[in-house]
C-alpha cells in the first residue's frame, strides 16, 4: 500500500519551507524532488534551498519552456505544469511537494487535473489554511495525499459539506461534522500550528524577501544603468561640494554646483521612472500572490507608492478591498480603515506608502505586502508598525515581491538588514 502523504499547514510565516528542506536534509534516500509552487515564490524557494539545503543536490527553476527538469531538484509553477506533465509523470521522483495547495482545490481546473497525474511515495502539500471557504475544496487534496483513504466524493460531501439538492443540482457549498472532519485529520495526515501556538518563540516582525523572475532584461539593465548613473552624479556632486567648502571658494564653485544639482535631480527623475516601469510589469504577480494569500484565509494589507499599482490592485479585488491614497478626503480614509478592521467581508487594505504609512491602525491583518520600496529604512518600519502595534495578537509577516537581479533585490536586502540590526538594538525581538 502506497504511504499516506503529509498536509504541513501551519499558519503563515511558521516556516513551512525551511520544514520541507530539514526533511529533505534528514532523509538519505530522498535524491529527486520535485516542488510546484505558485509563479511568485519559485525564486524564494531556490533561495531557501541555497541558504538551507545541506545535501549535494543540483536545482533548476523552470520558466516556461526554459529549465532543466534532469537536476536533482526541480521547481516548477502550477501555470505551466501541464506542459510539461508528459516528462514529469515518466520520472522517479523521491518527494513531490504542492506549496500553496489552494491552488489545486478546484479538481476541474486544468492546473488541477495535471497536478493530480503526479505520483511520488513521499508527497507533501503546504497550506497555511487548509480548508479555504468551503469543506469541498480540500477533497483535490485529501484524494491526492492520501487515496486509498478518500475513495468516495460523494460520501465525503454528504457528510462534510452538507451537500443537498436544490433547484440547480447537488448544492456542496456548506458545511458540517467539521469537528469530526478536523479529528480525522489531524490523526492522520494533518500537521497544523498556529501563530499563538508557537507566540513566545516567535519575533514580532518576520520578514521575507521574495524574488520573481523577470522575462525582460532590457526593463533591469534600464533601472541599474540609471542608478549607477545616478549615484555617479551624486558621487561627483558631494566632491565638488567639499572641494569648494575645504578652498574656501564656495561662491566661485556655485554655479558649477547649480548645474550638477540639476544633473543630479534629472538623474533620479529618469531613476524614479524606471523603478515605476519594474513595479508596473510586477503587477500580474503581486496580484497572483495577494490572490493566493487572500484565498488561504488571510487578511491582507499592501503598500506601494505609484497610484497606477495602487489603483490596479484595488481594482483586482473588487468589493473585498479598500483603497487609501493621497488626495482623500479624511472621511473617505476613516471609513476605508474601519471597514478593513470590522468588516469579515473586506480582505484587503490597499495603501499608499506616505499616505497610510503612518498613524494609521490596521491590527485586522498580521500579514503585509510592500509591491515597491522606499529608499529609507524608516518608512518602511513605519509601514509595518501599521500592523505591529497594541491589539496585534500574532507575529507579523512582512514580504517584499522584487525582481530578480532588480535595484529593488539590493535596497530590500539592505533595508531589511538595518531593520534588523535596529530591532536588536532596540531589544525589539526579545
Amino acid at each position: 500500500m502506497t504511504q499516506r502523504g503529509v498536509l504541513l499547514a501551519d499558519e503563515m510565516g511558521l516556516g513551512k519551507t525551511v520544514q520541507v528542506i530539514a526533511y529533505i536534509n534528514f532523509n538519505t534516500d530522498i535524491r529527486s524532488v520535485l516542488i510546484v509552487c505558485p509563479a511568485s515564490l519559485k525564486i524564494n524557494w531556490r533561495n531557501e534551498l541555497k541558504a538551507w539545503l545541506v545535501k549535494q543536490m543540483t536545482v533548476s527553476v523552470i520558466n516556461g519552456d526554459v529549465g532543466d527538469l534532469t537536476t536533482d531538484i526541480v521547481i516548477i509553477n502550477y501555470d505551466i505544469l501541464k506542459r510539461h506533465i508528459d516528462k514529469l509523470c515518466a520520472m522517479d521522483w523521491s518527494l513531490i511537494v504542492g506549496d500553496e495547495s489552494q491552488s489545486i482545490k478546484s479538481g476541474k481546473a486544468q492546473r488541477s487535473r495535471a497536478f493530480l497525474k503526479l505520483t511520488s511515495h513521499r508527497r507533501v502539500l503546504l497550506t497555511g489554511t487548509p480548508i479555504l471557504n468551503r469543506p469541498e475544496e480540500l477533497w483535490t487534496s485529501l484524494k491526492w495525499l492520501d487515496p486509498h483513504s478518500w475513495t468516495n466524493w460523494y460520501e465525503f460531501v454528504t457528510r462534510y459539506c452538507a451537500a443537498h439538492r436544490d433547484r440547480f443540482g447537488l448544492n456542496t457549498s456548506g458545511s458540517s461534522n467539521l469537528a469530526e472532519l478536523n479529528r480525522i485529520l489531524r490523526s492522520t495526515i494533518m500537521i497544523r500550528r498556529l501563530k499563538r501556538d508557537v507566540l513566545p518563540e516567535l519575533p514580532p516582525k518576520v520578514r521575507q524577501i521574495i524574488e520573481v523572475p523577470c522575462a525582460d532584461m532590457a526593463l533591469i539593465n534600464t533601472e541599474i544603468a540609471k542608478w549607477k548613473e545616478w549615484k555617479r552624479a551624486e558621487i561627483r556632486l558631494k566632491v565638488l561640494e567639499r572641494k569648494a567648502k575645504i578652498m574656501h571658494k564656495e561662491s566661485e564653485f556655485a554655479d558649477r554646483i547649480k548645474a550638477m544639482r540639476q544633473d543630479v535631480f534629472a538623474g533620479f527623475a529618469e531613476l524614479s521612472k524606471a523603478r515605476h516601469d519594474t513595479a508596473v510589469y510586477k503587477l500580474p504577480t503581486i496580484i497572483a500572490h495577494l490572490k493566493s494569500a487572500i484565498e488561504s484565509g488571510h487578511k491582507l494589507v499592501f503598500f506601494a507608492h505609484h497610484r497606477d499599482v495602487l489603483t490596479e490592485v484595488q481594482v483586482a479585488f473588487p468589493n473585498i478591498s479598500v483603497v487609501l491614497m493621497g488626495g482623500m478626503t479624511t472621511t473617505a480614509k476613516d471609513f476605508a480603515v474601519t471597514r478593513f478592521q470590522t468588516d469579515d467581508t473586506c480582505r484587503l487594505f490597499v495603501g499608499s506608502l506616505k499616505a497610510a504609512g503612518v498613524g494609521l491602525t490596521l491590527t485586522a491583518s498580521s500579514h503585509t505586502v510592500f509591491g515597491e520600496i522606499d529608499w529609507s529604512p524608516a518608512v518602511i518600519t513605519q509601514a509595518e508598525d501599521r500592523l505591529a502595534r497594541i491589539g496585534q495578537k500574532n507575529s507579523v509577516l512582512v514580504q517584499h515581491i522584487v525582481l530578480e537581479g532588480s535595484l529593488d533585490v539590493l535596497l530590500a536586502k539592505k533595508i531589511v538588514a538595518k531593520q534588523e540590526v535596529i530591532d536588536r538594538a532596540l531589544g525589539d525581538n526579545t
